[in-house]
């Protein structure tokens, strides 16, 4: 709105320089009820309604392809996020990759992992998780080729 205000602004004193300068009625009809007839009738406002519509439409950002596509990464990134197990814990039974605080080197490791029906956390192995989990994240889709879409 404060955008179509700042047109508004170039708009109006360019149709009043049009209806006081270059109009030749105020010049040529004595009687103001006759001239208020006539302004009645100019494409001024016509045109002027125009160029703001055509302005409004051009810039309306919230509707373009750009935030289509801004709004379908969000989303996209929101699915791959890492959701720290403060957060929330993935549905028990999926196969997750999960972070881990790996103890004996002290450092971060991602391994393919379970959360079972009591609490526990299986890895991809069979064995039995014993380190912190730290976050985790749905797995990914796996390749296709192009002609598998």
């Amino acid at each position: 709105m404060a955008e179509q205000n700042e047109m508004l602004k170039i708009v109006t004193p360019m149709m009043e320089h049009v209806c006081d300068h270059l109009c030749r009625f105020p010049w040529e009809i004595e009687r103001k009820e006759d001239l208020e007839d006539i302004c009645a009738e100019c494409k001024m406002d016509q045109y002027t309604n125009e160029i703001l519509n055509t302005y409004n439409r051009v810039n309306d950002f919230q509707n373009t392809q750009c935030v289509k596509l801004l709004k379908k990464l969000a989303i996209e990134r929101e699915k791959q996020r890492w959701i720290p197990i403060e957060e929330r814990l993935p549905d028990r039974g999926k196969m997750v990759l999960l972070t881990i605080e790996y103890e004996p080197f002290d450092v971060r490791i991602v391994i393919k992992s379970v959360l079972m029906i009591d609490g526990t956390w299986r890895n991809y192995g069979g064995g039995t998780v014993t380190d912190t989990p730290i976050a985790w994240r749905s797995m990914p889709e796996p390749f296709r080729f192009e002609e598998d879409r």
